[in-house]
């Protein structure tokens, strides 16, 4: 069942009649941003019955993005009715104010200035929190995934909302948020990204006169510090298309692993394009990672 909200409190539509009166809270958050009205998906899986706890995994689109189009690309809805889970999409905001241009997060950085500093960690917090004031979602299997600048958004929330989060998948966008703290609590990381990503590069971007970011290697390396990992990380498997690292990390309640491939761009990754699934992979390593548990 999929609900697109307005913010405040306004269902636009879902995919079909039924489901507005068995599920009677699908509805927004009052939750404005400089004046405008932030909006979200909630896709409820078919198998969904309340009282029954569920994972809730947030999937955030990238710069230019829309909630619409992640659905429609990742094809996560799909999974989430296999599998039993809720999916949030949440909308970023437009930027510099006007609602004709691309969408985007504030992901840290130069995007603190580019979106006037919105507060969207405090627009997920609320989205989470609302969705799990009106369904029966397992407190220890809150997730977050996105792309590119969704990704680096993704670390953001990882790092500010560690409290809740238990696991977060960043594709194709390295961490660009900067704290002179460590999160609050562990939070299991998934990053994939690939070789020939022209658009956000595998080994970072240190070009002054371009946005600059760091190597994936060397943002993994600074979250597994967080937990007393080991700093260099072990090869797990090496196959045609792709490589699997994972960082060792003892008894810290955390896993830390990337997946490189060698092809597959700046897209979301299926078998075709790139030799692995993102969608499957997430799901798994989110299913297999409860908050406090390895």
């Amino acid at each position: 069942m999929l609900y697109i909200f307005l913010l405040p409190f306004i269902l636009l539509n879902c995919n079909n009649d039924e489901g507005i009166d068995e599920y009677p809270h699908a509805n927004a958050l009052n939750y404005l941003v400089h004046d405008y009205t932030r909006t979200y998906i909630l896709h409820v899986p078919h198998s969904y019955s309340e009282g029954t706890d569920i994972p809730l995994v947030t999937l955030l689109h990238g710069y230019t993005g829309t909630a619409a189009g992640m659905e429609q690309w990742t094809h996560m809805s799909e999974k989430a009715d296999e599998e039993g889970f809720l999916v949030a999409y949440p909308n970023g905001i437009a930027y510099p104010w006007n609602e004709t241009n691309p969408q985007a997060w504030n992901c840290g950085a130069q995007w603190e200035e580019w979106t006037r500093n919105t507060d969207d960690v405090g627009f997920i917090d609320a989205m989470i929190g609302k969705i799990t004031a009106n369904y029966s979602i397992d407190p220890k299997r809150i997730y977050i995934a996105g792309h590119s600048n969704g990704s680096r958004m993704t670390y953001r929330l990882g790092f500010e909302l560690a409290d809740k989060i238990a696991a977060i998948a960043p594709v194709s966008g390295q961490m660009v948020y900067q704290s002179t703290q460590v999160p609050e609590s562990p939070v299991s990381v998934l990053h994939l990204h690939a070789l020939d990503d022209n658009a956000v590069l595998f080994y970072g971007q240190h070009n002054p006169s371009e946005t600059m970011y760091e190597s994936v290697d060397s943002i993994l390396k600074l979250w597994s510090s967080y937990y007393s990992c080991n700093g260099t990380p072990d090869t797990l498997q090496t196959e045609e298309d792709y490589l699997v690292k994972s960082w060792n990390c003892g008894d810290a309640n955390v896993d830390i692993k990337l997946y490189v491939m060698k092809r597959g761009a700046h897209q979301w990754f299926t078998v075709e394009n790139s030799g692995i699934s993102a969608t499957d992979l997430i799901w798994e390593f989110f299913e297999a990672h409860p908050k406090g548990e390895k």
